[in-house]
């Protein structure tokens, strides 16, 4: 009988064991669309896009500009990305569509506390992610828009597990200079002579260069922190972010931290990615230095 029992044991742990891996299996996210996370207290509510080849897919995070950005409006520059095999995660910033928790608006006496909870909701979703039963989760990235150059690299200190960061017309100077540049400018629109509100975009960054006036926010300590590859793209004569003291502060990291940084520049481009004398969009994406090409390298790379 003893040798029975043993058997008997046997078999009911196996069973417990296939049990116990099954259900972890059926917990974990797979297939795409909408989903919901937590962070806290808070729900977080985003849209996951998979190409249709065969997965594992790398995957990025979109972090969304200012304002009351949702899901639809915070992916609409990277749509292409599933079609060259990148699968993208947008969302719902918190307090807007169907994500809960209160839209703060930036300035910068807020700015530290509000760009740490907003990293940490980019945070839940790269854990969420690498979770994901179609989603490698070694190659996932962060494509920041806008005020979301503050938000990534900030993020991707906060997690490892964060591979490579896009950065799309996002500052690397405080939001203090970036405030005074953007009051300078009133964020009109460049001439086609490359002017804007009447000053040269050598002396708009000048002036934001010499603000002494409360900082705020420094990202310069989380992109100095990063040890994974990143793309910046700028705005040659962008009106809300300036543009030359924002490449100087990424050269001279790139320089003296030896960074895997790439920097480039849309020649006669403003803040929305549009030629000044043309008024068309540029092509930054799928083009053969753009995003996609890039990310790709990265990746075959890593």
């Amino acid at each position: 009988m003893g040798k029975y029992r043993v058997v008997l044991h046997f078999l009911a742990v196996a069973a417990m064991i296939w049990l116990s891996s099954s259900c972890t299996e059926v917990d974990l996210p797979s297939g795409d669309g909408d989903f919901k996370i937590q962070n806290g207290d808070v729900t977080l509510a985003g849209n996951l896009i998979l190409p249709g080849t065969k997965g594992p897919y790398p995957v990025v995070v979109i972090v969304p500009g200012s304002g009351r950005v949702d899901y639809r409006s915070a992916r609409i520059l990277f749509n292409e990305l599933p079609n060259h095999g990148i699968a993208v995660l947008s969302y719902d910033k918190r307090g807007v569509g169907q994500s809960t928790g209160t839209y703060e608006i930036v300035n910068a006496a807020n700015s530290s506390e509000v760009f740490h909870e907003l990293a940490g909701d980019v945070v839940a979703w790269v854990e969420f992610l690498s979770r994901h039963k179609d989603i490698n989760p070694g190659q996932i990235g962060l494509v920041s828009i806008s005020q979301g150059g503050w938000i990534a690299p900030l993020a991707a200190t906060m997690n490892s597990k964060v591979s490579f960061i896009v950065n799309t017309v996002g500052p690397s100077v405080t939001i203090g200079k970036e405030s005074h540049y953007s009051f300078l400018t009133q964020e009109k629109q460049a001439l086609p002579d490359g002017t804007i509100n009447g000053f040269s975009i050598a002396t708009l960054n000048e002036f934001a260069a010499n603000f002494k006036g409360f900082q705020g926010f420094d990202p310069r300590p989380s992109i100095e922190g990063l040890a994974i590859p990143g793309l910046w793209i700028f705005a040659e004569w962008d009106e809300s972010i300036p543009t030359g003291l924002c490449v100087e502060i990424l050269e001279e990291i790139k320089q003296t931290s030896n960074k895997n940084f790439t920097i480039r520049i849309l020649s006669k481009a403003n803040h929305q990615l549009n030629d000044i004398t043309t008024g068309q969009s540029i092509e930054f994406v799928t083009d053969e230095g753009g995003v996609v090409n890039w990310i790709k390298g990265v990746l075959s790379t890593g």
